[in-house]
């Protein structure tokens, strides 16, 4: 994102790396520092008023929007999670939170690993 600012940017449909996921892996093991570094990213980004995080701004707030409802699936399961859901526009990442809340807390963990 922020290279585009000085120059055009090209992308090559290919595979850079490959990642390995396992039950220890760090971002498995912090989604929720993940979660809270993006949101105070996000908000500074805000306060900061930059142009080009502007036109993004939509992108960066359906993510902190993902973020936010995977964060609470795994702590809590409450109503204002299902609101949130609810309201959430891409409909395969609804349904997706909508079996993850029905299902209960150890199956969904038992599920992620």
């Amino acid at each position: 994102m922020r290279i585009s600012k000085y120059a055009n940017a090209k992308s090559f449909n290919e595979a850079s790396i490959f990642y390995r996921v396992h039950s220890n892996n760090f971002s498995r093991l912090n989604n929720e520092m993940h979660y809270f570094e993006y949101k105070d990213w996000y908000y500074r980004q805000k306060k900061i008023n930059d142009y080009d995080f502007q036109i993004n701004k939509d992108k960066f707030l359906l993510e902190l929007n993902r973020l936010d409802i995977i964060h609470n699936l795994n702590k809590q399961k409450n109503f204002n999670l299902l609101v949130k859901i609810i309201k959430y526009p891409v409909l395969i990442y609804k349904l997706k939170f909508l079996i993850a809340m029905l299902l209960p807390l150890n199956l969904v963990n038992y599920l992620r690993k």
